[in-house]
């Protein structure tokens, strides 16, 4: 039988335990309360999955989309921008290369078709002893990548840094990336011959730390927007 003082105690006990009980959810991941998980995207529903980018990024959110429109895994990922206007610069890119697949201004989202594979910089980051041969064996192949693309689209990729190149190790194929900085076809930089963006290449990953490195000059991504000349 329990007397009224021990009643009381308990009650006291239990609400001791109150805020251990509600805080320990949000001592394990707090931030996936705070995050959204669906957006609605130029009509349609684009539900998120895996975060792709570091929480430290501090310009946009990359997440893989678990649906769109409905369709389950299609192989698309969501680029959400933290601060800022959307870049029509980039999306104008993403069109070029057929990689854009829908923006919405007011969600400041674009989304885009998922690059297979894992970036140069994750496999030398696995391979540290093996760098100097892969880099050796992939620098020729991303280069008749990035030539093909200009051909192909007149467009040239001048941010070619070891983030934003994505290779498929089973299939072999290469993909540009990020396509916020490059030279339209009429450009005094634009370029689409491999040997002469290898030559590049040689000096862009051969440097270690390069996250603002780019096969063009910081200051010619000023004039990265400029419209097509023909």
């Amino acid at each position: 039988m329990l007397f009224p003082s021990t009643i009381t105690l308990s009650v006291f006990a239990l609400l001791a335990l109150l805020p251990t009980i509600y805080a320990a959810p949000c001592q394990t991941d707090c931030s996936r309360l705070q995050r959204r998980a669906t957006f609605t995207i130029d009509g349609k529903v684009a539900v998120t999955g895996a975060q792709l980018t570091p929480p430290s990024h501090d310009k946009s959110t990359v997440y893989r989309l678990a649906s769109w429109d409905g369709k389950a895994n299609p192989g698309y990922v969501i680029k959400i921008y933290k601060t800022g206007a959307l870049k029509q610069v980039e999306i104008e890119g993403l069109k070029l290369v057929d990689q854009f697949v829908a923006v919405d201004e007011k969600e400041k989202a674009i989304v885009m078709h998922e690059a297979e594979g894992v970036t140069l910089k994750k496999l030398l980051e696995e391979h540290p002893s093996g760098g100097a041969e892969l880099l050796k064996k992939w620098k020729p192949e991303i280069a008749e990548e990035a030539a093909r693309i200009a051909k192909a689209h007149g467009i040239y990729h001048i941010d070619l840094n070891k983030d934003n190149i994505v290779i498929d190790l089973k299939t072999g194929k290469i993909t540009l990336v990020d396509w916020e900085h490059y030279y339209l076809r009429g450009h005094p930089g634009f370029k689409d011959d491999a040997a002469s963006i290898q030559r590049d290449l040689d000096v862009v990953l051969s440097t270690p730390s390069s996250p603002a490195s780019s096969t063009g000059s910081k200051k010619s991504h000023k004039s990265t927007g400029s419209k097509k000349k023909d």
